[in-house]
């Protein structure tokens, strides 16, 4: 009967060893994550008012993160596309994630999706190209960083 309480005992102090190294390295992780912030933008295209969202961790001092573009389909607009939040379900959100990977990322709603404006425009590529080169000029103004050859 003494073997079995040891064996028993072994097998759950190994048990809660495991347990608690496992909570640990969670923990870590969660410590390891930068905090992330978010920024809202304006681009002007014309009379039309286009939102741009940014997400990033902070930089080092002199440090010019890479900036990575999300850019949405016809089909829904830029923050459910590429910044989905679901409530007690963490890491829905591809732009988080790019951000806590060092990038500096950038979306914005084209011309009749999302926070931009409503117009009787259509959204065909021409269109799409001018919503991209207005946001590009924020972006140059925000970063530092030329979008020249993002703009050809």
């Amino acid at each position: 009967m003494t073997d079995h309480a040891i064996a028993r005992r072994g097998v759950l102090a190994g048990a809660s060893a495991g347990l608690v190294s496992s909570l640990v390295t969670a923990a870590q992780a969660q410590e390891a994550k930068p905090e992330i912030t978010a920024s809202e933008y304006w681009a002007q295209k014309g009379d039309v008012k286009l939102y741009i969202y940014r997400k990033r961790a902070a930089a080092k001092a002199g440090e010019k993160q890479p900036v990575l573009f999300l850019v949405h389909g016809s089909s829904i607009s830029s923050r459910p596309s590429f910044d989905l939040t679901v409530p007690g379900k963490p890491g829905y959100s591809m732009m988080d994630d790019f951000a806590a990977h060092g990038f500096d990322v950038w979306t914005m709603d084209h011309e009749g999706y999302g926070r931009s404006m409503q117009t009787n425009g259509s959204s065909d590529v021409m269109s799409g190209v001018a919503d991209l080169q207005a946001a590009m000029a924020v972006l140059e103004r925000e970063t530092g960083q030329s979008c020249e050859h993002a703009s050809r």
